[in-house]
């Protein structure tokens, strides 16, 4: 009688054959695992890379030369009328941007007196650095319309005559005007001379508007030319990215154009 413990040779080839099934199995599981752990590091590692690689050429870029963002006019009105929306004297203020030139019609009023004051200033210099960043303007026209509340026609056509009339008359004396008068409810807007005028950036609230970072998020990944700036296109797939060259860039000049205000941006100091 055979030995009912020995196993027999078809018994033994199955066995083998269990024993190679589970030991490619989990060799096939060992090397499934490995490959995806090595491919999500090569996959990461690769992506840290182009983000590295994008943000070097963006940086390097902005440290030798200026990117133009456009800021449009009726945007920069909206935050100059956000700034006088709590002063009792101004109504209501209209900014037009032409080149190296601002159009400003601004309605106010005085106990019974309502007025809009019309100014066309010459743009001479712009400074942002330092402690007092600053545009300075030359007066170059001027116009006053007055009239009174609930005065009758006859009244309110005299009291514009005259006044054009007197108005046009002082502004041509070397002595302190009533554009300055009513112009000094305007925060940071300061007199230098006679149709000189200074507006400090900072006094005006302008500032920090102008170094908006949302701000400077939106327009970057806006922009429709991505080959504008080196680097853009890659940094523009990731908001996580593009908020690291923002964090470091801020406004360095400024130019008034025709319906806007041009803003070019360079990398910050360090």
């Amino acid at each position: 009688m055979a030995d009912e413990k020995k196993s027999s040779p078809l018994n033994q080839a199955f066995g083998l054959a269990g024993l190679a099934a589970g030991t490619a199995r989990d060799l096939a599981k060992q090397a499934l695992g490995s490959t995806v752990i090595g491919v999500q590091d090569v996959v990461g590692k690769a992506s840290q890379g182009t983000r590295d690689t994008a943000l070097a050429l963006a940086q390097r870029y902005l440290r030798h030369s200026t990117l133009t963002l456009p800021l449009p006019e009726a945007l920069l009105n909206q935050q100059i009328r956000a700034r006088l929306k709590d002063n009792s004297h101004i109504d209501y203020i209209q900014l037009d941007c032409s080149p190296d030139r601002f159009d400003i019609k601004l309605d106010g009023h005085f106990q019974r007196m309502v007025y809009t004051l019309t100014l066309s200033v010459l743009v001479k210099e712009c400074q942002l650095t330092g402690d007092t960043p600053f545009m300075r303007f030359q007066q170059l026209d001027q116009a006053l319309d007055v009239q009174w509340r609930q005065a009758p026609m006859l009244v309110n056509w005299a009291t514009r005559h005259l006044g054009q009339s007197a108005f046009q008359l002082a502004s041509k004396l070397p002595l302190p005007s009533l554009t300055q008068q009513i112009v000094s409810h305007i925060p940071g807007l300061h007199r230098e001379g006679i149709k000189q005028w200074r507006l400090n950036l900072a006094e005006a609230g302008m500032i920090d508007f102008l170094n908006n970072r949302s701000w400077f998020m939106d327009k970057l990944v806006s922009l429709g030319d991505r080959n504008i700036l080196p680097g853009l296109n890659l940094l523009q797939e990731s908001q996580e990215w593009l908020q690291q060259l923002v964090n470091q860039i801020e406004v360095k000049e400024l130019s008034v154009q025709s319906g806007r205000l041009d803003m070019k941006v360079g990398l910050r100091a360090s």
